[in-house]
């Protein structure tokens, strides 16, 4: 099979991959478990109507394999609900501003071994627990004093799903309840016993039949108005912001950074980017 690109865009991509300040969320490159660790969230996330935008969660995402963060997926959250009413976030009608936004992780040294494995992402949610905008997610960070074990489903290339209502407190327990079933089914025995083992592990809440990542559906409703003055951080809004769009249901995002040549890459460019990226890693190792 023959893959062709021009070498214009080539030429864009790299541009845009070598750029250091692509990730929205800003985290430390080493960080050890049982530490509380401050990150930052500086990005405009636009994905039109924000009116029942109310929360954002962090998650933690694991890799077996070395991957770009951008192959990252959540795997248990660190913050369940932090709250969009900041004076340093700042809410207009089609999109939602954070500016140097503070959270603070404390990841337990269960979640898996120690290494430059893990990615924190982040997600805005509104009230009815459905996402608001892309996935946000930091640079790969090592971890260090960890004691836990890779799970199965992780040494096969899988993410369990239901991050939403599995904290990572929780997450070693549930990677073994998965790995009891994985073994099961190898033995003949398709009993559905994996959901309520998994719900029996700590702060785990998983619910199978939830259209959002394990957690239980609500009503879309309109959030308690916001007592904070939110004005200045909209007011610092400018041209050369970093900017994340979901379009459908393909998260993308671009980063604008005035004339160069990542602003002149489209939107539906950037996804390609990563996967131009994937192709000539894999063609490197094949050499």
């Amino acid at each position: 099979m023959m893959f062709s690109v021009s070498r214009v865009f080539l030429l864009k991509c790299l541009a845009v991959l070598a750029f250091d300040d692509t990730f929205w969320i800003h985290a430390p490159t080493q960080i050890s478990t049982g530490t509380p660790t401050n990150a930052t969230l500086d990005v405009d996330v636009h994905n039109g109507d924000t009116g029942y935008a109310s929360v954002f969660r962090v998650y933690l995402g694991a890799s077996v394999e070395d991957q770009s963060a951008v192959f990252y997926s959540r795997d248990c959250y660190l913050v369940h609900e932090q709250t969009l009413c900041d004076s340093t976030i700042g809410i207009a009608s089609d999109y939602i501003h954070f500016k140097n936004t503070t959270f603070t992780v404390n990841i337990p040294a269960s979640v898996g071994p120690s290494g430059a494995h893990y990615v924190l992402l982040a997600q805005i949610l509104q009230t009815d627990g459905s996402y608001y905008g892309a996935t946000l997610y930091s640079d790969v960070f090592t971890l260090t004093n960890a004691t836990g074990q890779w799970g199965t489903t992780q040494e096969q290339g899988y993410t369990l799903w239901g991050a939403d209502g599995i904290a990572c407190s929780g997450f070693d327990c549930v990677k073994n309840c998965s790995n009891v079933a994985n073994q099961n089914y190898k033995n003949g025995d398709n009993s559905t016993l994996y959901n309520s083992c998994a719900n029996s592990c700590p702060n785990v809440f998983i619910d199978p039949t939830s259209m959002y990542g394990g957690q239980p559906t609500a009503s879309l409703t309109k959030p308690t108005a916001c007592s904070v003055d939110q004005s200045a951080a909209l007011a610092t809004t400018t041209s050369a912001r970093k900017t994340a769009t979901r379009s459908s249901s393909l998260p993308s995002a671009t980063t604008t950074i005035g004339m160069n040549a990542a602003s002149s890459l489209q939107q539906a460019e950037i996804p390609l980017c990563a996967a131009v990226a994937a192709v000539a890693a894999s063609v490197a190792l094949l050499r």
